[in-house]
């Protein structure tokens, strides 16, 4: 082997290593936040819509992709399929990548 492929192999060798680490720092960082309840939901886009029962926010995974708040989130709301954090209700749609929040009726 010479020497240029040599440099090119151990090239790709460390991008892929690169690439191996930062998908686990973002598995290792999602998780965390999961685990430990610790995402901050502001940190989501949230839209603002309006259905039957009135107004709510939605959150897709096309908007928060890489989102590590949003993945948490989403993750916790796997396991469960619906949770009150105040002042929010929290949902899942039947997609499993979207989430509803809605004000709850104590808080308004």
């Amino acid at each position: 082997m010479n020497e240029t492929k040599l440099y090119e192999t151990l090239a790709k060798m460390r991008d892929l290593h690169q690439g191996i680490a930062e998908s686990l720092d973002q598995l290792i960082q999602t998780e965390s936040k999961q685990m430990f309840k610790e995402y901050d939901v502001e940190k989501i886009t949230w839209q603002t819509k309006t259905g039957e029962r009135g107004e709510f926010e939605l959150a897709d995974i096309k908007e928060n992709k890489d989102n590590i708040d949003f993945d948490a989130l989403l993750a916790d709301l796997k396991q469960k399929e619906r949770m009150t954090v105040k002042p929010f209700f929290y949902w899942l749609f039947s997609d499993g990548e979207t989430i509803g929040r809605k004000k709850t009726k104590f808080s308004q």
